[in-house]
């Protein structure tokens, strides 16, 4: 026998074409003897149809004529809609209506055939998987790309909270998720957060420009180079802290973030392009890494609120002549380097402040404290001037400084990071805020004392604090922000308050030794991978106001065994990562067994039962009076007091959005 083998390519580019490519090639070996004509043909011809509509391609019959290609082999390229429902070809010899002894042959896209029909499947150049797009960059390696033929194809192609995974699987075939490409949610106005991988390594040109209600900076755990433009315009962004593996920015990266108020650069960044913060109109503070030496033009072009730029490097960086407008901050500069700036070009028409090591009247032992002044009356507690804390450190409500008493009132960012033999601290209550990584890697730190007086705790105050063993945290906290305790394998309890409305994302990432955890009620919104890989974690009482679980949520929680969810309307659950174990009981309020059994995800838990203990709840108070229904929506008291609800029958009633449980 003789053999026909046909190689289909896609050599399909979304950018320039909404079709596919197609270059098929014919070579004579063992053809069978259906397709013995088609190398005897002078001039082959090749028609193509789609056998769903009628619809004919490569003009009518007998249709376009094949070529000889360089290896010897006839050759044709079809160019196909990805419309096309039943494709078809028929091969002739071009001589009107003979079709010669040729087959139909049903089109399968990105295929290889053979004699023996379909034989394998080739590797694509774009596809979509859950919602996400992805484009080949190279063998099983894909950027994450947008919808169709540009960026400006679809709108609003992506929305919500996105989940990136590190790996996706399409025909068969694995791939790796290397980088966000160019684009690819550029305008994409409804993204509210983004969950990135660390298998990605860049992020593209303009990949996020514009997607205002994306809330903050997403988590970059690999991310060495962020494009031009990539996160400009998104105006719901108040601060940026980059993570020590970005090295490389590009120009205009910030620029329109209309809501930033404070943004740090890491120690691993060397230059800052051309208008890095341009137009953001609400910056106040700055603080620039050490290993930053040069400042291009128009940097921090409008940015009219910026009071205050920290700057690490010890020799003062080149900075352009324009990259501040005609504002003039304050420059912070560290101990030792008043002179590099005081006399430079261009910095020298600022006021430069030396971050001096202040030494309160009463010596703190093991080590002195370093502060810096943030208004006329207060300091905040900031890394020492040698880099090291150590020991017992206990901080004063007060300091005296040239004469004039200061209330500490914050620890600064980074104040005590990897301060790696600092035991314990004390925090008197005129601490207000403790900044972003305060305690990074305070390796020998087992316990804190957190007073009532601490409203904001910033993200990564406690990250990688391994032998911190319990935590309470103070009333007052209105959020828990992105990475706060993650990776603190000791932690074993933590308080929560009823005050917090609000987690953000990997909070208590990889706390491989937390056993329970109870969400007050007051959270409506808990932020991707919040309890990812808590390989301890055993229970789990659930905000009765929260309407949706995200992506990684409880991913690798190999021993939950409980799940208390009061909420009368199944969580939805965004993704099938938030779960991978499914062991546990779930206990949901009378009524609600059911729903839950439908939900997805939730149907998963083999274990749904009902507990009227969860989700009661009582009115706000004696005066207050609410309507009162049962389970089956009819009204049983109008205005009712909280004594008459107590007088009820015993049972399950609707009072208000909560459910009242009387005994």
């Amino acid at each position: 026998m003789r053999k026909l083998l046909l190689l289909l390519t896609v050599l399909l580019s979304s950018l320039v074409s909404n079709a596919a490519v197609w270059t098929a090639y014919f070579q004579e070996e063992d053809c069978m003897s259906y397709w013995d004509n088609l190398l005897r043909y002078d001039r082959p011809f090749a028609y193509v149809w789609d056998s769903y509509d009628g619809t004919e391609y490569l003009g009518e019959w007998p249709g376009k004529q094949m070529k000889k290609a360089d290896n010897g082999m006839w050759m044709i390229q079809l160019e196909l809609p990805h419309t096309i429902v039943e494709p078809m070809i028929i091969f002739n010899d071009g001589n009107g209506g003979s079709r010669g002894q040729t087959t139909d042959l049903v089109f399968y896209d990105m295929a290889v055939y053979g004699y023996m029909g379909y034989e394998t499947t080739l590797l694509p150049d774009y596809f979509e998987v859950d919602g996400i797009f992805y484009r080949v960059i190279e063998d099983k390696n894909v950027e994450v790309t947008f919808k169709g033929e540009s960026y400006m194809s679809y709108e609003n192609e992506y929305s919500g909270s996105v989940n990136i995974p590190s790996s996706v699987s399409y025909g068969g075939v694995d791939y790796n998720v290397k980088a966000i490409g160019n684009y690819a949610m550029k305008l994409c106005e409804n993204v509210t957060s983004v969950t990135i991988p660390s298998s990605v390594k860049s992020i593209g040109e303009s990949s996020f420009w514009g997607c205002s209600k994306l809330a903050q900076l997403p988590a970059m755990e690999s991310v060495s180079t962020i494009g031009e433009a990539a996160f400009a315009g998104c105006k719901s962004i108040t601060s940026i802290v980059l993570p020590n593996c970005v090295t490389e920015l590009s120009k205009d990266v910030f620029g329109l973030c209309s809501a930033l108020k404070e943004a740090t650069l890491n120690d691993n960044i060397s230059s800052m392009p051309r208008g890095v913060f341009w137009d953001c109109p609400n910056l106040q503070k700055v603080t620039i890494g050490k290993s930053v030496n040069n400042i291009a033009e128009y940097c921090f072009s409008g940015c009219s609120k910026l009071a205050e730029v920290y700057c690490m490097p010890t020799k003062a960086p080149k900075l352009n002549s324009v990259a501040f407008d005609n504002y003039k901050p304050t420059i912070y500069v560290q101990e030792g380097s008043y002179n590099s700036y005081a006399s430079a070009a261009v910095w020298k028409n600022f006021s430069i402040v030396e971050m001096v090591e202040e030494k309160p009247n009463e010596p703190l032992e093991p080590s002195d404290l370093t502060y810096i002044k943030i208004s006329k009356t207060t300091v905040e507690v900031t890394s020492a001037s040698s880099g090291y804390y150590s020991g017992d450190i206990v901080i004063p409500e007060t300091v005296e400084i040239d004469g004039v008493t200061y209330t500490v009132t914050s620890i600064g960012q980074k104040a005590f990071s990897k301060c790696v033999d600092m035991t314990s601290i004390f925090i008197p209550n005129t601490v207000k805020k403790i900044g972003i990584s305060a305690f990074y890697s305070c390796n020998s730190l087992t316990k804190i004392n957190i007073p009532s007086s601490v409203t904001k705790i910033a993200a990564g105050a406690f990250d990688s604090c391994s032998k911190l063993k319990s935590v309470v945290l103070p009333y007052g906290l209105k959020e828990l922000e992105t990475s706060l305790f993650q990776h603190c394998h000791a932690l074993e309890s933590v308080t929560i308050p009823e005050s917090v409305n609000k987690i953000e994302a990997w909070v208590f990432y990889d706390c491989k030794s937390l056993r329970s955890i109870a969400i007050p009620d007051a959270v409506t919104f808990m932020d991707g991978a919040t309890f990812c890989d808590c390989t301890s974690l055993e229970e789990v009482r659930l905000s009765s106001q929260l309407s949706t679980l995200e992506p990684r949520s409880f991913e690798n929680c190999s021993s939950l065994r409980k799940i208390i969810s009061p909420a009368v309307v199944p969580p939805v659950v965004k993704s099938e990562d938030c779960f991978n174990y499914f062991s546990a009981t779930v206990y949901v309020p009378v009524g609600s067994r059911l729903d839950y059994k439908k939900a997805n995800i939730w149907k998963k838990f083999a274990d749904i039962v009902e507990d009227a203990s969860v989700g009661v709840g009582v009115i706000e108070s004696e005066n207050t009076t609410a309507d009162v229904y049962n389970l089956a929506g009819v009204l049983v008291l109008r205005n009712a007091t909280t004594e008459q609800i107590k007088n009820l029958d015993r049972g399950v009633y609707i009072v208000g959005r909560k459910k009242i449980f009387v005994k």
